[in-house]
């Protein structure tokens, strides 16, 4: 297996850990900000992972976060909208979208903050 088709996977897996833990966190707490606490940890595993490694691109490391990210956030979405409140699909086309797209804002934002900590340092 390729170096970038293992970087892949490691964020699918990743994404889908964090995910189910979300999700996890939804049912059993009410408190809102404990959502947090699983997204941190997928980018910190991410970011761990990637500082081990030391040999991928911005870019590479750019899509693997944002990968896992909006892996996690829609498998959450989807729950929140299929499971736990099923009128949500009853809603206009509009009101369905647009938390999808602040998710990709922010992931955007978090996946450049984890690529560009995750660089390298030159040795000297």
């Amino acid at each position: 297996m390729g170096r970038t088709a293992r970087l892949a996977w490691v964020a699918i897996v990743i994404g889908f850990i964090g995910g189910a833990l979300i999700i996890e966190t939804t049912r059993l707490t009410t408190r809102g900000p404990m959502i947090f606490v699983p997204y941190a940890a997928m980018l910190v595993a991410l970011l761990g992972y990637f500082r081990a490694t030391r040999a991928f691109s911005f870019g590479q490391r750019f899509n693997a976060t944002f990968g896992s990210f909006m892996l996690a956030s829609l498998m959450t979405y989807v729950y929140l909208s299929v499971v736990v409140n099923p009128h949500d699909l009853q809603l206009p086309l509009w009101a369905n979208v647009w938390p999808v797209l602040v998710m990709i804002g922010i992931g955007a934002i978090t996946s450049s903050v984890v690529a560009a900590a995750s660089q390298p340092r030159r040795q000297t």
